[in-house]
C-alpha cells in the first residue's frame, strides 16, 4: 500500500529516460572508441605497409654495399691488406624507425600524437615527390654554426631514358687555414630512385668507410710551387680552393669528370648514358685503395717520372759537354757516375754510349722512354726518347692495366646484380655493345697515353688496357 501511494508515474518515466540515454551515451561512446579503433588499425596498417616496403629498399641497399665489398677478393690483384668496415644505417633504416617511432608513440603516449595527427602522417608517408624533377637546383641555404659558413642545396634530375631521378644533396663548408687561405670543403649525398616502383639507392651504402661523393665542380685545386722550411728546391702541391655553391648548377649540368681524388669520388653528369656506369667505376677505385690496391697508376707514373727527369738531365748535359758548355771531365768522372748510381738504386740500367741514340731499333730488353721535351715554333712539343733496362716498369704497367680492367668488371656486376632486384641504374646500356661505347673510349684512352710514354721491346698481352677477357666475363653475368 505504501508502496502505491509513493508511486510517481513521471518520476518513472524519467528515470527509464534517465537510463536510456545511459545506456545511449555508452553505446555511443562505445562506438566511437570502436570506430578510433577501427580508424587507428587503418592508419597502423598503412605505417606497417610503409614499414615492409621501406624495410626491403634498407635491405637492398645494405645487400648492394656487401656484394661491392666481396668483389674485391674476385679480383685480378688480390687485395694488400684486410678492410675493416664500419657499418652506416642508409637513410631507408632512418625513415623504418622514424614510422616506428611515432606508431609505438600514438599507441603508448597517445596525448603526445592525436588521430587526426596520426592520420595525416600515415596518408602522407608514400610521398611521391622522391620520384619527381625538379629538373633543376634549390635555392642555396646557408647557415653558420661555431664560425663555420654551410651552403646546402638539393637537386633532382630525370636520368637520360626517364626511369629514373636522380636526386643530389649538396653541402659546402668554407675554411679559412692557419696560413690565412680561405678554402671551402664540399660533399654530396646521392638517392637513384625508380620512377615507377619508388625503389631506391642510396649511393654512400657503396662506399668504404670514410670515402665521399662531391661534383668535380666543386673539388677542383690549384697548383703552386711551394718551398718547405729546410727544403732548398720547390714542390708542386694540389692546393684546395675556395667554391661557392652558388655557382654549381647540378649533375646535369656537370661537366663530364669522374675520377678518385683521395678519399673524395668525384662526379660530373650522372643523368647521361653511362654515367652511373662511370660512378661505380670510381667506386670500384675507392674499394681497391682501401685494399691498398688503387696505387698501380701512380706507381707507374711516379717511377716513369722519376727515371724521364734523370735520363733527360743526364741528356741535357751530355749536350752542354759537346756544345763546349760543360766541362768533359766532370760529366765523365761526377755526373755520369752519379746518375748511373741514383738509376741502379731504383733498379735502372742505361748503357751510357746508347741510351740517347733513339734512331736505332731497340735491343733485347731495351725499353723505350718517351718524355716532353721542348716546344716547338707550331706550338706543340717534341719529345725526348730514351733507352733504359729496367724490370720494374712492366709489372707496374700490368696492374696498373689490371686495375682498370678490375675496375670496370665490378662496375658491370654491380648494375648487373641490381637489374636482377629490380633497379636499373643505366635503363640505355643494354647489349654488349652499348657497355663497350662507354668503356673502351676510356680504356683506350690509357693504352694511348702509355704507348706515348712506354714501348716495350715485346708486347705481353696482359699489358693491353683493352684486354677484354675479364670485362666480357662481367658483362656476361
Amino acid at each position: 500500500m505504501e508502496r502505491e501511494l509513493n508511486y510517481n508515474p513521471e518520476a518513472e518515466v524519467r528515470k527509464e529516460r534517465t537510463s536510456l540515454r545511459e545506456i545511449f551515451t555508452l553505446a555511443k561512446g562505445k562506438i566511437v572508441e570502436e570506430l578510433i579503433k577501427f580508424l587507428s588499425k587503418k592508419d597502423d596498417e598503412k605505417v606497417e605497409a610503409y614499414v615492409k616496403k621501406v624495410g626491403k629498399m634498407a635491405d637492398l641497399n645494405r645487400a648492394t654495399g656487401d656484394f661491392f665489398r666481396s668483389l674485391i677478393p674476385q679480383s685480378l690483384n688480390l687485395p694488400q691488406r684486410e678492410y675493416e668496415h664500419t657499418d652506416e644505417r642508409n637513410v631507408y633504416e632512418h625513415l623504418v624507425d622514424n614510422a616506428q617511432s611515432v606508431q609505438q608513440r600514438r599507441h603508448q603516449q597517445p596525448e603526445t600524437i592525436s588521430g587526426e595527427s596520426y592520420k595525416d602522417y600515415a596518408d602522407n608517408l608514400d610521398d611521391p615527390s622522391l620520384s619527381e624533377a625538379s629538373e633543376k637546383i634549390s635555392a642555396v641555404e646557408e647557415s653558420e654554426t661555431g664560425g663555420v659558413k654551410t651552403q646546402s642545396a638539393i637537386a633532382s634530375y630525370s636520368q637520360e631514358g626517364g626511369k629514373n631521378v636522380v636526386r643530389e644533396f649538396v653541402y659546402n663548408n668554407f675554411h679559412t687555414m692557419k696560413d690565412g687561405r680561405a678554402v671551402s670543403l664540399s660533399y654530396a649525398a646521392l638517392l637513384i630512385v625508380d620512377i615507377k616502383s619508388g625503389q631506391g639507392i642510396e649511393l654512400k651504402q657503396l662506399l668504404p668507410t670514410g670515402y665521399e661523393f662531391v661534383p668535380s665542380q666543386l673539388n677542383e685545386r690549384t697548383l703552386e710551387l711551394v718551398k718547405e722550411k729546410g727544403e732548398s728546391s720547390s714542390k708542386l702541391i694540389s692546393r684546395l680552393m675556395r667554391h661557392d655553391l652558388k655557382e654549381y648548377r647540378g649533375t646535369k649540368e656537370a661537366k663530364d669528370n669522374f675520377v678518385l681524388a683521395g678519399k673524395k669520388v668525384e662526379y660530373g653528369d650522372l643523368t647521361e648514358k653511362g654515367g652511373m656506369l662511370s660512378l661505380l667505376h670510381e667506386i670500384a677505385h675507392s674499394w681497391q685503395r682501401a685494399h691498398d690496391l688503387a696505387e698501380g697508376r701512380y706507381n707507374f707514373e711516379d717511377f716513369y717520372k722519376e727515371v724521364g727527369l734523370e735520363v733527360a738531365v743526364l741528356n741535357s748535359i751530355r749536350k752542354e759537354v759537346e756544345a763546349g758548355e760543360w766541362e768533359q771531365e766532370d760529366y765523365q768522372n761526377r755526373v755520369l757516375p752519379e746518375t748511373i748510381a741514383d738509376l741502379k738504386k731504383i733498379g735502372v740500367e742505361i748503357d751510357e754510349d746508347y741510351f740517347y741514340q733513339t734512331d736505332r731499333p731497340g735491343r733485347k730488353g731495351e725499353i723505350r722512354i718517351r718524355r716532353l721535351g721542348e716546344e716547338l715554333p707550331s706550338g706543340e712539343y717534341s719529345y725526348d726518347h730514351f733507352f733504359i733496362k729496367t724490370d720494374k716498369l712492366a709489372p707496374l704497367v700490368d696492374d696498373y692495366a689490371r686495375e682498370e680492367r678490375d675496375a670496370w668488371a665490378h662496375a658491370i656486376r654491380v648494375l648487373r646484380f641490381l637489374r636482377k632486384k629490380g633497379i636499373d641504374l643505366e635503363p640505355q646500356l643494354k647489349s654488349s655493345k652499348d657497355f663497350r661505347e662507354i668503356i673502351d673510349p676510356a680504356l683506350g684512352s690509357y693504352q694511348k697515353s702509355l704507348d706515348k710514354e712506354v714501348e716495350f721491346s715485346a708486347e705481353p698481352e696482359s699489358r693491353k688496357f683493352l684486354r677484354r677477357k675479364s670485362i666480357d666475363q662481367a658483362d656476361a653475368v
